[in-house]
This record gives C-alpha cells, sequence and structure tokens, in this order.
C-alpha cells in the first residue's frame, strides 16, 4: 500500500511538472511555475540539506574504524577523508 501511495504521489508530481509548461503555466507558486518551483525545491534546498545530514550521520554515528575501512574500500588514493578520520590517533 505505501508503494501505491508513493507511486501515485510521484506520479501526480510528474503531471503536474508536465502541466505546468502548458496548461497550468500561469499557476505560480512563490512566483515561479510549477516545474520551476520543484526544482528549486530540489536543487537549492533538499540536496544541501540531505548533504548536511549525511555528514552529521557520519561524524556522529559512525566509529571512525567503520569510516577508515570504507575509506581504505573505495580510496585507491591517500584523500582528506584520511588525514581526518586518523586525526585522534
Amino acid at each position: 500500500s505505501a508503494t501505491l501511495v508513493s507511486s501515485l504521489f510521484i506520479w501526480a508530481l510528474g503531471i503536474a511538472c508536465l502541466l505546468s509548461f502548458n496548461e497550468w503555466q500561469d499557476i505560480k507558486i512563490f512566483g515561479k511555475n510549477i516545474f520551476d518551483s520543484l526544482d528549486y525545491l530540489t536543487s537549492k534546498l533538499m540536496l544541501p540539506l540531505t548533504g548536511l545530514g549525511t555528514i552529521v550521520f557520519a561524524g556522529w554515528m559512525m566509529n571512525q574504524e567503520r569510516i577508515r575501512q570504507e575509506n581504505k574500500k573505495y580510496n585507491t588514493n591517500n584523500s582528506t577523508t584520511d588525514h581526518i578520520a586518523e586525526s585522534d590517533r
């Protein structure tokens, strides 16, 4: 049921974005059409907040040994994260 509700919500947002170029072009939200409003919401608000949330989670919730393991697993060169994870030794 959650999948159906999510799918319908995403479908409705897609249709709203599509119609913002045609029939609903005069509908404005904060001075922008529906597509531009959703673009602003995702690129200027949600993306930075998600990045900040990821950083806070990694900094406070993950232990440093786990961060070191992830760095060794995916990084082949010395990166800034190697120095940050090992700064308290």
